[in-house]
């Protein structure tokens, strides 16, 4: 183990094993501190000795700690192409935003779920397949509300039943048409 200094910068090198920096005081922490950016030191690394956690900081700021149960961010997360393999759990009411005007949100307020297009332009939803709007009552029964055929019908149900189908030459529907103030060519 070596801790030199060149006349210039501060090293520790450790050239065999594992390097350990430990503080053996109970509940103390271990804390590395740097320049603030004016002169001043600020924590950037906070090993909490008492509470189990490590906080990292940005200027003195918290922004990822360590808890029980995961971690805790504060600010905004960045992926740069990363893939998660587990779900992103979201409390009610909070968000899921893209765009950079907040312009598409998904969330559940306790009460409704929603998907809302907030920002100009138009909300698109498209498949390689079918593109279907269901009753899904997660027992295992699903029935159809809309479904959109790839290159073919559009079928509007009620009540899981097919009412109106569109075909290459028009409309086909089952049941009876009431209406007031129809017009027919």
């Amino acid at each position: 183990l070596k801790i030199q200094h060149n006349g210039t910068n501060s090293f520790i090198d450790n050239e065999t094993g594992a390097l350990y920096i430990r503080n053996k005081s109970d509940d103390k922490d271990v804390i590395i501190q740097s320049d603030d950016g004016s002169g001043g030191l600020t924590d950037y690394v906070f090993a909490d000795g008492s509470a189990g956690s490590v906080n990292l900081y940005h200027y003195g700021s918290a922004k990822l700690s360590t808890t029980s149960s995961g971690i805790d961010v504060t600010g905004t997360v960045t992926f740069d192409g990363g893939t998660t393999s587990a779900d992103l759990n979201f409390g009610d009411s909070d968000k899921a935003v893209f765009g950079a005007g907040s312009d598409l949100q998904i969330y559940h307020d306790a009460s409704n779920s929603y998907i809302a297009e907030l920002g100009t332009g138009n909300l698109s939803i498209s498949g390689a397949g079918e593109v279907q709007l269901a009753k899904n009552d997660f027992a295992g029964n699903f029935s159809h509300m809309v479904r959109a055929i790839v290159d073919g019908a559009v079928e509007l149900y009620h009540n899981g039943s097919k009412k109106i189908e569109t075909t290459s030459s028009g409309v086909d529907v089952t049941g009876t048409i009431n209406g007031v103030g129809i017009l027919a060519d």
